[in-house]
């Protein structure tokens, strides 16, 4: 530990020093390169270096998602429809920025969009993770106009070359800067407040299902505190009009037309041809 917190700093390439990271625990980064040795160590056969107790220690800071509010700020500063569109996908989709790349209008079907692999664009999603997310009603409409102008394409979100826009973060920071606001502008912050609008009625696995996490505990680590303990019927049209206070998470959630009761996904499980007169397989 010692060694790693005497590393001179690291320089640009013409020698002058890089700006220290306006966020980010330093024991949180040595907790990491700690960690890499000792998995890089027990993969071939060193194990035991280290105890728990004796890993750097760093304090967990709080999940950043977007509130209410800054939704709100975001879509006033949205000047045309590409803008907003953009923020509909990803705030009613939590998809990745590359899955939203990827997307054609193929994969939406029948309310569901389906994250899939594409050798047509050499591209997978992460971990191979094949999976189909439900989306409102809205935004299966938008999708389906944005294919009616431009029919020629099967891409929903194409560069001018027709191929994956991979620089979509680009409109976000575009709108963010617009909003004239200072919150953090990625398009991770739109998984999190996907994540956050349905921890409080629907359960982890399912959320990591939606987020496409191969470990449960990556998506603990994307799930904040929302209050979805009063869901009511609001118009959103005549409250936003009339209040100028914060919305609930709750009121969010039915602002982005998503309900939890959306989400409940049925579990099949594949059964297994059992041989004549054999019945203990179960």
């Amino acid at each position: 530990m010692g060694w790693l917190r005497k590393q001179p700093q690291k320089l640009r390439k013409d020698g002058t020093p890089r700006k220290q990271r306006r966020s980010g625990d330093p024991n949180r980064t040595y907790f990491n390169k700690v960690n890499n040795v000792v998995i890089f160590l027990s993969a071939r056969g060193i194990n035991r270096l280290l105890k728990k107790s004796e890993y750097p220690k760093f304090a967990e800071k709080p999940v950043v998602y977007y509130d209410a509010e800054q939704v709100k700020a975001l879509y006033a500063a949205a000047k045309n429809d590409k803008e907003r569109f953009t923020l509909d996908y990803f705030l009613k989709s939590g998809v990745r920025d590359g899955e939203a790349a990827h997307a054609e209008y193929s994969d939406v079907k029948g309310g569901f969009l389906s994250i899939v692999d594409k050798p047509h664009l050499n591209w997978h999603p992460k971990h191979w993770h094949i999976r189909r997310i439900p989306i409102p009603q809205d935004l299966v409409a938008a999708i389906a106009e944005r294919q009616r102008q431009n029919p020629g394409c099967k891409l929903i979100f194409p560069n001018g070359d027709g191929n994956p826009d991979e620089h979509l973060l680009r409109i976000v920071q575009r709108v963010a800067k617009n909003a004239g606001d200072t919150f953090h502008a990625d398009l991770h912050t739109f998984r999190r407040t996907y994540a956050t609008l349905f921890s409080g009625t629907t359960k982890i696995p399912t959320i990591q299902y939606l987020l496409g996490h191969k470990d449960i505990k990556t998506t603990m680590r994307y799930l904040g505190i929302a209050d979805l303990n009063s869901l009511g019927k609001v118009n959103i049209v005549n409250h936003l009009r009339s209040r100028n206070t914060a919305l609930t998470s709750a009121e969010l959630c039915e602002l982005i037309n998503v309900h939890p009761v959306t989400l409940r996904l049925r579990k099949c499980r594949p059964r297994l041809a059992l041989p004549a007169g054999n019945k203990s397989a179960r």
